[in-house]
């Protein structure tokens, strides 16, 4: 028996308010991981806290959240494959999260083409290109 082999095939998607982190399991006769666990010691998930990692078939996901603090930056964290012998080497994943951008509005400007008439003494300004009956 020894520890299990690392973890292949890092992916992660953001979704919502958590980002799901997939990697594919490496099995070998006498080390075949049990468990798994992720860490990102630069936002506080540590060995102490760390992630648990779900099996399922020949794949390992972890559910983690998106901290504010992550946004426009690129996180480092590591999966570890876990059996009672140990524990894998890590496997490195980056996850770059986006900063949402914002969408910009512009809202049209409507321009109304207006006239200035004179009936008399009177002057007023009207919509359109040229001034109504009895107006000039």
């Amino acid at each position: 028996q020894s520890p299990p082999l690392a973890a292949t095939s890092p992916k992660y998607v953001v979704s919502g308010a958590k980002i799901v982190v997939s990697a594919k399991i490496q099995n070998k006769v006498g080390a075949n991981p049990m468990s798994g666990y992720l860490t990102a010691e630069q936002i506080g998930i540590t060995a102490e806290n760390a992630i648990l990692g779900k099996i399922s078939g020949n794949q390992i996901t972890f559910t983690m959240p998106l901290l504010p603090s992550m946004m426009g930056k690129k996180t480092k964290t590591e999966i570890y494959m876990v059996n009672e012998m140990g524990e894998s080497k890590p496997l490195p994943v980056t996850l770059s999260v986006s900063a949402p951008k914002q969408p910009t509005i512009v809202q049209p400007t409507q321009r109304v083409q207006t006239v200035i008439c004179k009936k008399g003494i009177q002057t007023r300004t009207f919509a359109g290109k040229k001034c109504p009956p009895g107006w000039n």
